[in-house]
């Protein structure tokens, strides 16, 4: 199914770390995987090498899961598979923008001055019982600045041909809420952004369990980037209470879009 000649050494090693295991250096691919689960760890123990990993290069096409679980890796571990591979898809670059290109600062606040910034939250399965994850997301559906391989975004099936410049599905447990999740978003994040006018796409999706990701609330902004400047995004995102537990309405509101003052 998978051939990585240096992989065998590598999971040795990994697999000798018991109970606790450390991330490979190099990427670690699907036959890493398969290599811990044929040599007895556990989900947990396999979950927290992916976690810890710097790099991943799995290959997670329909066909390769059914190999997957055919070699005894089980559905938590293809999850936690799915979602280092999201994180490494959307991941901007680290560091300032360069010199030739514009930044883009994304904030998050309350719909309106003196109302309280409160975080959408989403139940933690679905009415199924299946693992529910919950994400935000901001793409640009500019014509020129989409890649070949946009198809590979997690939104691929839910969004217009697009470049996925954020995507985070970082949730965790409500304090005090049982079993309901709320993503940890960060007050701002500044991301780097090709200087030109942008076509921007965000809000709120989920997915349950291996499902697809499903829109949960849009927005959009047109916007332009300069060079050696920056320029800012203010988003509100509302939880509507009321209605079913499953399905209680989520709001995504552009608050200000245009050069960072």
């Amino acid at each position: 199914m998978i051939s990585r000649p240096a992989a065998g050494a590598l999971l040795a090693a990994c697999a000798a770390l018991h109970p606790a295991m450390t991330a490979p250096a190099s990427p670690i691919s699907n036959e890493d995987v398969v290599r811990l689960a044929a040599a007895g760890e556990t989900d947990e123990s396999i979950v927290q090498v992916i976690e810890a990993a710097s790099s991943t290069a799995f290959d997670l096409d329909p066909e390769i899961v059914v190999e997957l679980r055919r070699a005894g890796v089980s559905d938590k571990v293809i999850e936690a598979m799915r979602r280092a591979s999201s994180r490494a898809r959307a991941q901007p670059p680290s560091g300032p923008a360069p010199a030739l290109e514009g930044a883009l600062e994304v904030a998050f606040g309350p719909p309106a001055p003196g109302l309280p910034l409160r975080p959408p939250t989403i139940p933690a399965a679905g009415q199924d019982g299946a693992a529910v994850a919950f994400a935000f997301y901001l793409a640009c559906a500019t014509p020129d600045h989409v890649p070949e391989g946009w198809l590979s975004s997690p939104l691929a099936a839910e969004l217009p041909r697009h470049h996925m410049i954020w995507f985070f599905d970082e949730a965790r447990p409500v304090a005090g809420a049982e079993r309901r999740l709320r993503l940890e978003l960060p007050a701002s994040r500044l991301l780097p952004l090709p200087a030109g006018r942008h076509a921007l796409l965000a809000g709120l999706a989920s997915r349950e369990g291996a499902g697809p990701w499903r829109l949960l609330a849009a927005a959009q902004a047109d916007l332009e980037t300069a060079a050696g400047s920056a320029s800012r995004l203010t988003l509100s995102l509302r939880e509507r209470r009321g209605g079913s537990p499953f399905a209680p309405g989520y709001l995504c509101a552009v608050t200000s879009a245009g050069p960072d003052p």
